[in-house]
């Protein structure tokens, strides 16, 4: 139980960096446009759920084999795999959206982006 604790350590470590990776990868990149955008945000998404799945059962492991409740942070993992699952549904949608009919292309010039 003891690695399994550290592997999660590891991976929230690894999770939270994610956070911060997405706005450092496009940072570099010129052709990005808002549909590429989207999907590479449901790319991290769909990895930091798969991470987040892992932890809360880690954590309810934890909570009905030691009596360590850690609730608040049940609910953290709870609440980041529904987010996550909607944006991966978000990212798989996004090609079916018309190309310049959203609201991003109307108020921001292709130039920006």
């Amino acid at each position: 139980m003891h690695a399994t604790v550290v592997v999660t350590v590891l991976l929230e470590v690894g999770n939270a960096c994610q956070c911060f990776a997405l706005q450092a990868l496009l940072a570099g990149v010129v052709d990005d446009t808002p549909v590429q955008l989207v999907e590479w945000k449901g790319k991290l998404r769909a990895s930091r759920s798969a991470i987040d799945a892992f932890v809360f059962v880690v954590r309810m492991g934890l909570w009905v084999g030691y009596n360590a409740v850690s609730s608040v942070f049940l609910v953290k993992n709870l609440y980041n795999i529904l987010h996550g699952i909607s944006m991966v549904e978000r990212a798989a949608g996004v090609r079916a959206y018309p190309p310049r009919e959203t609201l991003f292309f109307g108020y921001v010039p292709a130039n920006e982006w």
